[in-house]
């Protein structure tokens, strides 16, 4: 059992070297993240990007800085924070992206404009309306991503696999152990055990939350880690900015995709998006503190077991636990936020 443990540590610090160390490159500028569009810088960050009221509002607004929408808002004082969102470009003229197509055709679906009223009832349930225009749009983000050297190919393909087989040969090992030392062959030490089965564990977390960044990736995202802290406490009403002006505002639109929680963004379009924005976050928290308050759980139960049962029943409930904990935590981890 002690070389099991030992092997374990072993890869434990391979994974750590091979897919959670990188180089620090050159320091990238503000103006060098601003210069990418607002859901690429999302995707960067997270990994994905969240179908979403804050993907769909950022990417508005980068439309609007660039100028293929325009939006107008109403001149009545009483009505200042009403506005309409009109199409400004021809959709076949080759300028836009695949994913700023995607949006404008679900934002103008047969029209030229919508109102405040029309795009907030259809970012009410974004999951629902937008659900196929979003997977194109995360593989269309996904190229981008590979094109500029962000995401290594090769890492993203190799980490499942190698996923895969870890949790098949841990599986295996178990049995074995378990049936060796049922009939004496072997002598099982419940404290190793449980030592391999937190290492089984943490090996199969790490897997699932492994970086498939590129150096030029990882250093990207730590210089967006930085941008968001620096840009986070910004109120872009400062100095008189009305919303006219804030929606043509890059940084708006980049704070917004980093799930920032402005009176800007709520006033855009009201409070829609104030629990959808942070819905994935406290979806992942929960999610991460219901597997480890499990385990633990289970643990002291088994624990508690141990001294009552007999020694060969402990370790068949040993070896399922970490069967049972392996497969856990490929779901919980493995899970798209």
């Amino acid at each position: 059992m002690i070389i099991f443990i030992l092997i374990n540590i072993a890869i434990i610090i391979y994974i750590l070297f091979k897919y959670y160390n990188f180089e620090k490159t050159d320091e990238i500028t503000k103006e060098e993240i601003e210069s990418y569009d607002s859901i690429f810088i999302e995707y960067i960050k997270y990994k994905d990007i969240n179908n979403s009221f804050d993907t769909l509002i950022a990417e508005i607004v980068d439309l609007s800085a660039k100028g293929y929408v325009k939006i107008e808002y109403d001149q009545d004082v009483k009505d200042k924070y009403n506005y309409t969102i009109i199409l400004n470009v021809d959709e076949q003229s080759g300028k836009l992206t695949k994913y700023e197509t995607l949006v404008l055709n679900f934002l103008f679906y047969n029209k030229m404009e919508i109102t405040k009223s029309e795009l907030e009832q259809r970012l009410k349930n974004t999951y629902k309306t937008f659900g196929i225009q979003y997977k194109q749009m995360k593989q269309s983000l996904r190229e981008k991503a590979i094109k500029e050297k962000v995401i290594d190919v090769k890492k993203e393909k190799e980490l499942p696999k190698i996923k895969k087989v870890y949790i098949i040969i841990s599986i295996i090992i178990f049995i074995i152990m378990g049936i060796l030392g049922t009939i004496n062959i072997i002598n099982i030490n419940l404290y190793e055990i449980g030592i391999f089965i937190f290492e089984q564990i943490l090996t199969i977390i790490l897997l699932s939350q492994a970086s498939f960044y590129t150096n030029k990736g990882q250093n990207l995202k730590y210089a967006i880690d930085a941008y968001k802290i620096e840009i986070e406490n910004k109120e872009f009403f400062e100095n008189k900015n009305t919303m006219q002006e804030i929606v043509k505002d890059k940084e708006f639109a980049k704070s917004v995709a980093l799930h920032i929680n402005t009176l800007a963004k709520r006033t855009f379009a009201d409070n829609l998006g104030v629990v959808d924005a942070s819905y994935a976050g406290k979806k992942s928290a929960i999610i991460a503190f219901i597997f480890l308050s499990v385990l633990v759980t289970i643990g002291l139960i088994i624990a508690k077991l141990s001294a009552t049962l007999p020694k060969d029943v402990v370790v068949w409930i040993y070896i399922l636990f970490a069967i049972a904990m392996a497969v856990m935590a490929d779901i919980t981890f493995n899970k798209k936020k």
